[in-house]
């Protein structure tokens, strides 16, 4: 093994033992390769440094802004007082409204910040519940919500860092490009079907009494929705934006892909953050998207996914991912479906110590 491959190798370990412990900030670890890898001659600092401004970066990072601006508007309320007035107050019917709300919004907001949304809602409606069944109707919302969060994040490509992560790596690695609508194709079955099964254990395991509604006051739904008022100008516009930015990530797999090849899925959602860059929101001088409003998205995240793309360009160019792959040559003797076990059970334990993204970055390289 080369000096270079070595290097890499141990930068690896160096990097997960600190995402692991924390020890600094995990985007700090992140950067590690920006200026380790040039001064040791494992890439040059243009290739390094184009990891960290990869066009899935720009994506991810492009939603974001998206989200936080629904957020700012507080779309995210007015679609999950809504669902909750369609479903009804029974219980079960409760925790399906907020599996379906929060399901959805995770598909297009990160995990975390749609829990984070959710949950002030979910702990609203909590506090309207008979004490005889709170306990039980409490503990299975909350798990609802935080599972729900994970299970919506699978259905597209920004849903989660990890997915704009494989997405890229498929792409640089593998020469294989996958696209909004591509990833959709397989993620959104996969994640209806997983919500729809989450919302039958849940609902079953807590025992909820279904037979009539469970809220002290009835009428908390319908006075949520009337303290946020008519739909205001700001709220119609970047609703609007957010749908044309989905209908163009979908259709651009189905009809325009070939036409125009150089919009890319991040392009498409450049253009909408530029438009609620330039837009005003009825403010003196104050934009739909500002300054203040763009300092709160994972900033970090962004970092993290580039750090990730960096260090699997140091595995392709010091032929540390060719080394691995003959080492692991003797696990073609075995059944795929106790490779793929093996593969889960590893991430799954390796990602109770660490970040999720942190690990996608650590073992995508090698896989």
């Amino acid at each position: 093994m080369a000096f270079e491959a070595k290097l890499v190798l141990g930068l690896s370990v160096w990097m997960a033992i600190w995402w692991a412990t924390e020890a600094i900030p995990f985007y700090v670890t992140a950067s590690i390769p920006l200026f380790v890898f040039p001064l040791f001659n494992v890439a040059d600092i243009d290739k390094v440094i184009s990891a960290y401004g990869d066009k899935l970066v720009f994506l991810l990072m492009g939603g974001f802004l998206l989200a936080k601006t629904i957020e700012k508007v507080n779309l995210h309320k007015r679609f999950a007082f809504n669902t909750l007035k369609i479903v009804g107050t029974k219980p079960k019917n409760i925790i399906l409204g907020f599996i379906i709300v929060t399901g959805c919004m995770s598909a297009w907001i990160t995990n975390t910040a749609t829990t984070l949304l959710i949950l002030p809602i979910a702990i609203a409606v909590i506090s309207q519940v008979d004490v005889a069944q709170k306990k039980r109707f409490a503990t299975c919302l909350i798990l609802s919500v935080a599972y729900a969060a994970s299970l919506g994040g699978m259905a597209t490509i920004i849903g989660t860092a990890p997915n704009a992560l494989f997405a890229s790596l498929s792409d640089s690695i593998g020469g294989v490009e996958i696209i909004f609508f591509d990833w959709m194709l397989v993620g959104v079955p996969i994640s209806v079907v997983s919500l729809l099964v989450l919302w039958i254990y849940m609902t079953t395991s807590a025992r909820l009494d279904n037979r009539k509604p469970i809220l002290k006051d009835k009428n908390i739904i319908t006075q949520e929705l009337r303290n946020l008022g008519n739909w205001s100008r700001n709220e119609k516009i970047v609703l609007m934006i957010f749908v044309a930015t989905a209908i163009a990530w979908i259709t651009r797999g189905l009809f325009w892909k070939d036409l125009i090849p150089f919009v890319g899925d991040h392009m498409i959602v450049l253009v909408s953050v530029a438009a609620l860059l330039l837009l005003p929101s009825g403010l003196k001088r104050q934009r739909l998207l500002d300054l203040k409003t763009a300092r709160k998205i994972p900033w970090g995240v962004l970092l993290l996914i580039g750090g990730g793309l960096a260090l699997a360009s140091g595995y392709t160019a010091t032929g540390l991912d060719m080394w691995i792959a003959d080492k692991m040559l003797f696990l073609g003797e075995l059944d795929y479906f106790l490779i793929v076990l093996v593969i889960v059970t590893i991430t799954m334990l390796t990602s109770e110590l660490m970040s999720n993204t942190a690990v996608a970055a650590l073992l995508l390289p090698i896989m």
